[in-house]
C-alpha cells in the first residue's frame, strides 16, 4: 500500500468564491489557537516531504529487448521475433535483470494465468522444460521445482493439479492454490495469508478472521454473526484484533444508543494475540476506519512512532448518534484508548494532510487552516484551486506558503492548467492560441501550445510532430524518443519513484526508458 505520489500536488474544483485570509485579517473561523494539550503536528507527522525540488531522470534501458508480451507485478515478458524464431524473455523491470529466455510461448508465463483467483500470486512465473514445471520468484529464485504435468498436454489450465513444495502438498480448487500438510503457511503461494511482522498470520475478509502462528496453528479465529449489523473488523499497530458490531435490541433489553428510533448494543471485542487473551472493552464511538503499518506500508515515514492506529470514529452521547456531526480523526493506542484527537492539535480539526516540510492543511467544519508543524496557525484558506509544496493556487492568484501573493493570475491572462511537481502550469491565449507556461516562482518560462503538451509524472512531454522530448519539474529536457513513451510499469513510495515504458524508434525498434523520480531532501 504506498503512495501514489512522491510529491503531493492538491487539486480542488471550486465553484463558489475564493476566500483567503491570512492570519493578520479578519478571523472568520473559530480561534485556533485553543488547543487541549500540548501535542503539536509534529508529535504526529514526519517532516518527510520535499521541500526543494526534486532529482528526476530518464535513461534508456538498451539491455531489454522485444515487444511487451505480459506484465505481472514487477515482471514483464517480451517477445522477439527473429529470423531463427521468436524469443520469449523474462525480466524483472525494476533491476533490469533478463530472469529467462526460451523459444515457446506455451512454456514460459505467469502463474497468474492459470488460475481464475490470480490471489497474492503476482509476480510469479514458470518456465516447462521436458513436461516439468518449474516455478520462480520474481528475483529468478527457484520457488518450486519437479512439478509435472499429468500427460504434456496443453493448455496448461487442464493439467494444473498438484505439487510438493518443502514437504507440504499443494493443489488448485476452484482456481485457488491451498494445502495438504501440517506446515501450510511456509508457502507465499498459500493465497489467502498475510504476514505480519514475521510473527502471525491473518486471514480476514467481511465475513471472519483466522490468525495463525508460522506454523499454521490457529492462535485465534472470529466469525461474523448473522445477526450482527454494520460488523468491521481491525488488525491494530501491534497486531491485536479489534472486532465492532452492532446489532438491534428487543424490547426491555440493555441498548447503547438509538439511531432513526431504533434501539442498538454494541460489541467491541479486543484480541491479544501475543497473550491468547480476549475481552470486551467498553468503547463510546463507533469505528469507521482504522489506518496503521499493518494497512499500510509508508505508515511509519508519515507518522512518528508516537502514533500506532489512526482511527476515524462516529462518537456515542446520551446514547444518541448525531448523524450531523463530521466523524472525528483519533491517535488510537493499541488497548483502545484515544490518547488524543486531531482537535487536540488544533481546535476544531477534523483532520490534518501535511502539504510540505513545515506545513499542514488542517480541515475544520467552516473552512481549512494553514499550520506549521508547531500548530502556529498561518492562515485561512478555502476554495483553493493546487497545492504544491511550493506554493497555494486560487482561481484568481498564487500565494507561497506563507500566504504571500507572489502572482495575480486575473490580472495579466492566465489560468490554471496543471501541476508539474512543485511548480505550475498557466495557459494564456495569445493570438487566438493557447499557450503553456511553467510557472516555478521567478519567471515563466514558455512550453508549447496546448496541442503539443503531454502529462508525464512529476514533469511533462512536448510533441513537434516528429519527435517528442520529456521534462523535469524545472524545465530542465531529460530526453527525446521518436514517439511517445508508453509507461507500463510503477513502483512509487515516500522517498522514489520508479516506471518503465517503451517507445518505438524511427528505424521501428523497441527502446525501453526508465524514469526516477527522487526527492532531493532523500539525495542528502
Amino acid at each position: 500500500m504506498k503512495l501514489q505520489k512522491t510529491v503531493k500536488c492538491i487539486l480542488i474544483c471550486c465553484l463558489t468564491a475564493v476566500l483567503l485570509v491570512s492570519a493578520t485579517g479578519c478571523n472568520l473561523l473559530p480561534d485556533p489557537s485553543g488547543r487541549r494539550n500540548s501535542v503539536t503536528i509534529d508529535d504526529l507527522m514526519l517532516k518527510q516531504e520535499n521541500q526543494n525540488g526534486a532529482g528526476q531522470t530518464i535513461t534508456a534501458m538498451g539491455s531489454m529487448k522485444g515487444v511487451p508480451s505480459a506484465i505481472s507485478g514487477k515482471l514483464l515478458i517480451t517477445v522477439d521475433e527473429m529470423l531463427s524464431g521468436s524469443v520469449y524473455r523474462v525480466y524483472n523491470m525494476e533491476t533490469r535483470k533478463e530472469l529467462a529466455r526460451v523459444s515457446d510461448t506455451r512454456k514460459v508465463g505467469f502463474l497468474s494465468s492459470l488460475l481464475t483467483d490470480g490471489t497474492n500470486i503476482e509476480g510469479i512465473y514458470y518456465i516447462i522444460n521436458e513436461n516439468v514445471m518449474y516455478i520462480y520468484n520474481s528475483d529468478g529464485t527457484q520457488a518450486i521445482a519437479s512439478y509435472y504435468s499429468v500427460d504434456g498436454s496443453y493448455p496448461l489450465e487442464d493439467t494444473l493439479n498438484g505439487f510438493s513444495f518443502n514437504g507440504t502438498e499443494y493443489y488448485v480448487r476452484d482456481g485457488m492454490v491451498i494445502y495438504e500438510g501440517d506446515n501450510p503457511l511456509e508457502s507465499e503461494f498459500f493465497n489467502a495469508s498475510v504476514e505480519y511482522n514475521g510473527n502471525h498470520y491473518y486471514i480476514e475478509n467481511e465475513e471472519a478472521i483466522f490468525v495463525f502462528d508460522p506454523m499454521g496453528k490457529t492462535l485465534y479465529e472470529f466469525h461474523r454473526p448473522s445477526y450482527a449489523e454494520n460488523a468491521h473488523i481491525f488488525v491494530l499497530g501491534n497486531g491485536n484484533v479489534f472486532i465492532q458490531y452492532t446489532y438491534e435490541t428487543v424490547a426491555g433489553e440493555a441498548y447503547d444508543y438509538i439511531l432513526e428510533g431504533k434501539q442498538h448494543k454494541i460489541v467491541s471485542i479486543l484480541a491479544n494475540i501475543a497473550r491468547g487473551t480476549v475481552t470486551e472493552p467498553v468503547v463510546d464511538f463507533l469505528v469507521v476506519t482504522i489506518e496503521n503499518a499493518f494497512t499500510n506500508d509508508d505508515f511509519h515515514t508519515r507518522y512518528t512512532e508516537r502514533v500506532n492506529n489512526v482511527a476515524q470514529i462516529v462518537d456515542i452521547a446520551n446514547k444518541r448518534i448525531d448523524e450531523n456531526a463530521p466523524a472525528r480523526y483519533i491517535i488510537l493506542s493499541d488497548s483502545l484508548i484515544e490518547l488524543f484527537s486531531m482537535q487536540d492539535v488544533i481546535n476544531g480539526a477534523l483532520d490534518i494532510i501535511r502539504i510540505s516540510y513545515d506545513r499542514n492543511l488542517v480541515r475544520t467544519a467552516a473552512g481549512s487552516l494553514l499550520v506549521a508543524g508547531d500548530c502556529t496557525v498561518i492562515g485561512q484558506i478555502n476554495n483553493y484551486r493546487a497545492i504544491t509544496e511550493k506554493f497555494i493556487m486560487t482561481s484568481g492568484k498564487i500565494y507561497d506558503h506563507d500566504l504571500n501573493a507572489l502572482f495575480d493570475l486575473t490580472a495579466s491572462g492566465y489560468t490554471y492548467h496543471d501541476c508539474v511537481g512543485d511548480n505550475i502550469i498557466l495557459t494564456k491565449v495569445v493570438d487566438d492560441t493557447a499557450r503553456l507556461y511553467l510557472y516555478t516562482g521567478s519567471d515563466f518560462t514558455y512550453i508549447s501550445d496546448m496541442a503539443n503538451y503531454i502529462s508525464c509524472f512529476e514533469g511533462y512531454a512536448v510533441s513537434d510532430g516528429s519527435s517528442y522530448r520529456y521534462f523535469d519539474e524545472n524545465g530542465k529536457l531529460l530526453a527525446t524518443t521518436y514517439e511517445s513513451i508508453n509507461w507500463i510499469y510503477s513502483d512509487v513510495d515516500i522517498a522514489h519513484a520508479t516506471h518503465v515504458g517503451y517507445a518505438h524508434t524511427a528505424e521501428g525498434d523497441i527502446e525501453y526508458y526508465q524514469l526516477d523520480f527522487t526527492p532531493v531532501d532523500s539525495l542528502k
